[in-house]
């Protein structure tokens, strides 16, 4: 076939999964037009850009550069401390479900600590890793947490250190996912679980000529997400999708006795079909851009009303970790 790449097994695009060299071209430019090659693995259906920037790119970029581009911010405003502290208390369920308080959990990609400071609040032992300077540094000031700021590689994590470790749209800006999920699997204690979610690269919720860019090196499915863990040596415990966006979300275990990858060329049809199936006509032609833009002028107006100029990050979250827990007391004596 002519749009098959061969590449050849030394050189840094073998594909970090299945080690396949056969690549198919998606795209030569990223949403932004910059040069940006992404591809597709015939052997397992892992998309990523190739090559795969170096450790170098990856953490100048993470250090300084990518709150700044994605959100025009060094530290977080208001309106996403609001954001990210709603969607904490999403996540806080699925953690009470697998860790008791007292217990230590680590949030790989911790940003602005709303999660680390709830979880704490919450009564677990919360720590973070965070490679954006201003983020992490926020963090520590506003909510005296525990963050570690600095780049995610396997040295960060001491054998059986961890009950819990979440990566919350973390996994798809890393340049080597398998030696930070092996990393994790000995940071991790006996029977303890790694909750990750990413974005899924067959959701139909985004514009398709805004897919690909330089902050997402790798871009996931379901099955390529449990191979991913399986790879590393963990049992995959369940996979949902989750949200608008059917975001991918995988609950892993540590295990001695996890099944290997199931790779498969089946994978590799389903994301093309998937991808070559929706177009930017299909997209701009259903209800979704109206019911995007509806979902994001009420998220606004939401949050200028929620959020008072005067509020600390701090005092923020208190109020909204406060009256959800009010909620919950309410509900329970009811």
């Amino acid at each position: 076939m002519s749009d098959i790449t061969s590449i050849a097994t030394n050189t840094s695009v073998t594909c970090p999964l299945c080690s396949s060299d056969e690549h198919q071209t998606l795209a030569t430019r990223g949403r932004a037009g910059e040069d940006l090659h992404t591809v597709v693995c015939t052997g397992c259906g892992l998309v990523f850009i190739s090559p795969i920037p170096t450790a170098e790119e990856v953490a100048e970029y993470y250090a300084k550069e990518y709150r700044l581009k994605y959100k025009g911010v060094v530290q977080p405003k208001r309106k996403h401390i609001y954001r990210a502290g709603k969607r904490a208390l999403m996540r806080l369920p699925l953690i009470e479900e697998f860790a008791k308080p007292g217990q230590r959990v680590l949030d790989i990609g911790s940003g602005g600590g709303e999660f680390v400071y709830l979880l704490k609040s919450k009564g677990f032992a919360a720590s973070g890793i965070e490679p954006d300077e201003g983020y992490g540094g926020f963090s520590v000031q506003e909510y005296g947490i525990d963050v570690k700021i600095g780049p995610f590689d396997e040295s960060m994590f001491e054998p059986d250190s961890f009950d819990v470790v979440t990566a919350n749209h973390v996994v798809e800006h890393l340049r080597d996912p398998l030696s930070v999920f092996q990393g994790i699997w000995k940071g991790l204690k006996k029977g303890g679980h790694l909750i990750v979610e990413v974005p899924n690269v067959e959701s139909k919720y985004h514009t398709p000529c805004n897919r690909w860019h330089f902050a997402h090196i790798f871009n996931f499915n379901p099955d390529t997400m449990e191979n991913l863990g399986r790879r590393a040596g963990f049992e995959v415990v369940r996979t949902d999708l989750v949200g608008k966006s059917v975001h991918v979300r995988t609950v892993f275990k540590k295990s001695e006795n996890a099944k290997p990858m199931q790779v498969s060329h089946e994978n590799y049809h389903r994301v093309k079909n998937t991808l070559d199936s929706y177009t930017n006509y299909d997209h701009y032609t259903s209800t979704m851009p109206a019911k995007r833009l509806w979902s994001s002028v009420a998220q606004v107006v939401h949050e200028k009303i929620a959020v008072h100029a005067t509020l600390s990050g701090k005092e923020i979250l208190d109020r909204i970790y406060n009256a959800e827990s009010s909620k919950l007391i309410l509900a329970r004596s009811a």
